[in-house]
């Protein structure tokens, strides 16, 4: 057999991610040809393939020592940095891919992931633009874009750049969890509510989406809605905190008081330190004509905010419909 057939047989296994094999194969091309570059280069790419990156960076170094100076050689290596999690390398070696390859289309790409993992929002989306001005059709560059124009709080354009990418992939649960983020943001409540309902059609365990499409219905004003969705997600993790927190105060808001004291209860067990929710639960005692414990709670919040004078008068309010007037009294007339 040809010492490229070798070659072709060792690209072919890892494709198939049997890399048992294609180092096997590659290992007999480069028996024929031990000072070919380009063999070490595809043997370190399988290497890095299947995380063994000690072996990997040490075929990269003696392809370079052979003097590889190809675009395809600083490609691979600038993949092995971003993946070993040394950026800044593999934004040098992929800016020398780039200048050296007629087809940068790929560095382009690579190199603007390696940028919005540094935070260089700005250098990634000047690679994501001239990609997409080579390639309009370049499906994974929308989604990279949109995720950086989120990270950016451009919301808008986030939204237009997840839509191209859907076009092409209608059935990606992420994108439209990541676009209906986006609609919350900029107070699109229907759209929101839309595709985190796609998400949840996906997924129904997504407890995120029943999250975030609880808080859309909320803000839309449909409560009912809300607190449904908010139930949901507690059911798929009852240490929710921020669901949790949400239904109490729509509960409180509903005059539903049982309810409302309920959720309270749970959220002081489980964060005892924040008194505002022993206020949150005292107004909700009041209101059901719980006055005793109502005056209990008002006090206990109040260890925390001596100077409340709205809860002080509250709490007066509360001791007068407990029959203890003479407290009801001192209180109601220090305010």
């Amino acid at each position: 057999m040809q010492p490229t057939l070798y070659l072709y047989m060792a690209k072919a296994y890892k494709h198939l991610n049997a890399h048992d094999s294609a180092i096997k194969y590659i290992n007999t091309a480069i028996e024929y040809y031990p000072s070919n570059p380009d063999y070490l280069i595809e043997r370190a790419d399988i290497y890095k393939r299947s995380n063994n990156f000690n072996k990997a960076k040490a075929d990269f170094e003696k392809a370079l020592e052979l003097g590889a100076d190809s675009e395809s050689f600083y490609y691979n290596r600038g993949i092995f940095y971003a993946e070993i999690g040394d950026r800044e390398k593999a934004v040098s070696d992929l800016t020398k891919s780039i200048a050296k390859a007629s087809d940068q289309n790929n560095a382009l790409y690579a190199r603007a992931s390696v940028y919005l993992e540094l935070k260089r929002y700005d250098e990634a989306l000047t690679d994501l633009n001239t990609l997409l001005g080579n390639d309009p059709k370049h499906w994974k560059a929308y989604y990279l874009k949109a995720v950086i124009e989120q990270a950016k709080s451009n919301y808008v354009q986030a939204v237009l750049d997840y839509s191209k990418f859907l076009k092409y992939n209608p059935e990606d649960a992420g994108a439209y969890y990541n676009r209906g983020s986006c609609y919350l943001e900029i107070k699109d409540f229907d759209n929101a509510i839309d595709d985190f309902s796609r998400v949840i059609s996906f997924d129904p365990t997504k407890k995120n989406a029943y999250y975030y499409r609880g808080l859309s219905y909320e803000y839309y004003g449909d409560t009912t809605s809300a607190i449904n969705d908010y139930s949901i997600a507690l059911k798929l993790d009852n240490s929710d905190i921020s669901a949790l927190n949400n239904r109490a105060y729509l509960y409180l808001n509903k005059n539903q008081f049982n309810s409302a004291i309920a959720d309270f209860t749970r959220l002081i067990k489980q964060i005892p330190k924040d008194k505002d929710y022993n206020l949150a639960r005292g107004n909700a005692y009041f209101n059901s004509g719980n006055f005793k414990k109502a005056v209990a709670d008002y006090t206990e919040f109040l260890k925390l905010n001596p100077d409340n004078a709205e809860v002080i008068y509250n709490r007066g309010k509360a001791f007068r419909h407990s029959g203890n007037y003479e407290k009801g009294k001192t209180e109601l007339l220090s305010n």
